[in-house]
């Protein structure tokens, strides 16, 4: 869900005009200022996969004899990892999103700092 989030801002910003990244980066530095990084480490289940035998082979008859092969499937499995996350970073975000907004329309009369 973060990944998706983290991307989902890159690609809105990247779209951004650059008065809109402007008022952006003013409040940046004033929410980081009152909701600084606070990094933790939480436990989370970490999916990974593998290739696990079927218990089919496929044999093949070659000039010197048999070739064969298993087949295999991939399998999800989950193990306990422990990963460093930013407790203030989704609340941080919500208020950088609403104070660009609000500067954005005080100054140019529209939420996206959109000039014409």
């Amino acid at each position: 869900m973060r990944i998706f989030v983290f991307c989902a801002l890159i690609f809105l910003t990247a779209c951004a005009t650059p008065q809109y990244r402007e008022e952006e980066g003013v409040c940046v530095n004033i929410w980081l200022n009152k909701l600084p990084r606070e990094y933790v480490r939480e436990w989370y289940d970490k999916t990974m996969t593998r290739e696990v035998p079927t218990g089919v082979s496929t044999c093949t008859r070659t000039a010197t004899g048999f070739t064969c092969k298993q087949e295999t499937k991939t399998e999800h499995y989950t193990v306990p990892a422990v990963r460093r996350v930013d407790r203030n970073a989704d609340l941080r975000d919500q208020r950088i999103r609403a104070c660009t907004k609000n500067r954005c329309l005080r100054k140019y009369s529209n939420p996206l700092c959109k000039t014409r």
